[in-house]
């Protein structure tokens, strides 16, 4: 036909596959009237044949056309937009965004109750990354039921979970690590890969591929109680998985049970006189193997003049340590819990804050570092919110009441009068300042608190 070539154009253009479809069955029927007209014949076994031949031809023709046009119509943007300057990023990958990363000696989650809650405050919180320490996990089964269940029914983990736990200990609930990677940060482009377990279940180290295409890598650590253990560990199995397998964009976290520096103890007065402090042995092993790793404190790059422990112990008028000596009684601490981050991390300006969580129900201050890689986008304003936990403090109440109270009189008064909407919005903006300044004073108070208990 003289139009056939109109057909075929119709056929290999841009169109969905159903409008292509009903184009390839129209040609394909003036093709057989063409070929037999209304010859019976031509509707034979070998014309049907054919014709459905023919159709299939035009139907392929059409598809390796369309593919030909949607890589040409692809690579010419892509040049265009490469002769303009502008990046050109592969379709699959997303842009970098900002996370969370907690490392949290949580004392053991075999507990049904406390495992929810500690789930209800990772949800809450929305971290992305959490390395766990002294999990108690003492099979393969454990930890994933543990994950799974959450915090309650629809509540679970969104993510996956690798644990690792000593292989000899004889069915007891001691040591153990875990990692939790939420969704958010992992990537489809290839499943997380465990790159190294120890033996004693004390280090944990998992790779895997972001979303935006950076390969990343996190240890979980918990180190040995007993001094005369710490040594071996660190250079041994600690030092193995840090400067082995994956090293870029390493992020490593967990209870270390030492101190790298005498200015991160805290101790009695009587104690200090004495010089002696079992919370040092190991640090300098510490030290050295993060130094060869490339390793640096994410808390002493944003707090390095301050002394916060993570761990607290309450001293009888009896007790010792485990070097024999009598301990005075009152509180000691020290920053036994740490975040480590990989040079090429710090050095890109991925870090943005580092802090403790003061309120977790653990005998240890989990550590949280926020990250920030640096073609993620600055993220905007956070939407305002009321901090409820203030109404439970009478005399917060009676406060914010009589600031709305007053303010509400000072609108009604004003002149020229104002619209209510006008009104409605410098009624929030009394709330907002009124209940930032009932926080700080809440936080001075329980500061005050502390320090009175580590007085005395």
């Amino acid at each position: 036909h003289s139009d056939s070539w109109w057909w075929c154009g119709q056929v290999s253009a841009q169109k969905p596959l159903a409008v292509k479809l009903q184009l390839c069955s129209s040609l394909w029927h003036r093709h057989t009237a063409a070929a037999g007209g209304s010859d019976s014949s031509s509707r034979g076994r070998g014309g049907w044949t054919g014709g459905y031949r023919g159709a299939a031809a035009a139907a392929s023709a059409a598809a390796a056309a369309s593919a030909d046009a949607d890589a040409c119509h692809t690579s010419t943007t892509a040049a265009r937009n490469e002769a303009r300057g502008r990046p050109v990023m592969p379709q699959s990958v997303q842009p970098g965004q900002p996370f969370k990363v907690v490392a949290v000696n949580v004392n053991g989650l075999a507990a049904a109750a406390k495992r929810r809650n500690f789930f209800a405050w990772l949800l809450q919180q929305r971290y992305a990354i959490v390395l766990l320490s002294e999990t108690h996990t003492t099979s393969e089964s454990q930890g994933p039921l543990g994950v799974q269940e959450g915090a309650g029914p629809g509540r679970r983990w969104l993510g996956v979970a690798f644990f690792g736990h000593p292989q000899q200990q004889g069915g007891r609930a001691a040591g153990g690590t875990a990692v939790l990677l939420s969704h958010r940060i992992v990537g489809a482009a290839e499943e997380p890969l465990v790159e190294h377990v120890g033996p004693s279940g004390r280090v944990l180290k998992v790779s895997w591929v972001t979303p935006w295409g950076q390969r990343m890598a996190v240890v979980a650590v918990y180190a040995p109680c007993t001094q005369q253990d710490r040594s071996d560990f660190f250079l041994g199995e600690y030092m193995t998985a840090v400067t082995t397998g994956t090293q870029e964009c390493q992020i490593v976290g967990g209870d270390f049970n030492c101190v790298m520096r005498t200015r991160d103890i805290l101790l009695p007065v009587q104690q200090q006189q004495q010089g002696r402090c079992g919370r040092l042995i190991g640090g300098q092993d510490l030290r050295t193997v993060n130094f060869l790793a490339g390793l640096q404190d994410a808390w002493l790059q944003t707090h390095s003049g301050v002394l916060q422990p993570t761990h607290y112990t309450q001293h009888s008028s009896s007790s010792s340590n485990s070097m024999g000596d009598q301990l005075p009684a009152g509180m000691s601490g020290g920053r036994l819990d740490y975040v480590f981050l990989s040079e090429d991390i710090i050095n890109g300006g991925w870090l943005k804050a580092a802090h403790q969580h003061r309120r977790y129900p653990s005998d240890h201050r989990p550590v949280i570092v926020k990250l920030q890689p640096p073609d993620a986008p600055e993220p905007g304003p956070k939407r305002w919110r009321f901090p409820n936990h203030l109404l439970g403090f009478e005399s917060a109440t009676e406060q914010l009441k009589s600031s709305l109270q007053r303010a509400a009189a000072d609108l009604r008064q004003r002149q020229p009068a104002i619209n209510p909407a006008e009104q409605w919005e410098q009624l929030k903006k009394v709330v907002q300042r009124e209940t930032a300044q009932l926080e700080r004073q809440l936080k001075h108070h329980r500061d005050a608190v502390v320090e009175q208990t580590i007085g005395e």
